[in-house]
């Protein structure tokens, strides 16, 4: 069940753990790294204004905001085209998991193993 708030100190937390990859994340949608960060720290003012409750998974809507706050700073036709490359990519990527461990979703695995996965499906991915 979703928290109904954020606290100042686990945003603070989530800022310190992920924002300098949420910026390469955002910087990876727009042309340069000042609009990147403004983008993530956008984001970020966004949960401490109170502005959105806190889902289940944090880092997943971390990385959802970061995406969709830098598809509104592009233009209308780069956005979709980025974000129809990055779906595609994604969806590649979950499927060759779902190869790596059987019903994903369902398991209950650590960072480490997650990570694990990803990589051994974006090698796959690769080697094609």
């Amino acid at each position: 069940m979703a928290k109904a708030k954020w606290n100042a100190a686990d945003i603070q937390r989530l800022y310190r753990r992920h924002g300098a990859v949420l910026v390469a994340y955002a910087r990876s949608f727009l042309p340069d790294a000042a609009t990147a960060e403004d983008v993530v720290h956008s984001v970020f003012l966004r949960l401490l204004r109170g502005d959105v409750a806190a889902p289940e998974s944090e880092l997943g809507y971390l990385y959802r905001a970061a995406k969709n706050a830098a598809a509104l700073q592009m233009p209308p036709a780069k956005a979709r085209e980025r974000l129809h490359v990055l779906h595609a990519k994604q969806n590649a990527i979950n499927l060759l998991i779902g190869n790596f461990i059987p019903n994903f979703e369902k398991v209950n695995t650590n960072r480490e193993e997650v990570l694990a996965a990803r990589k051994a499906a974006i090698n796959a991915l690769a080697a094609k």
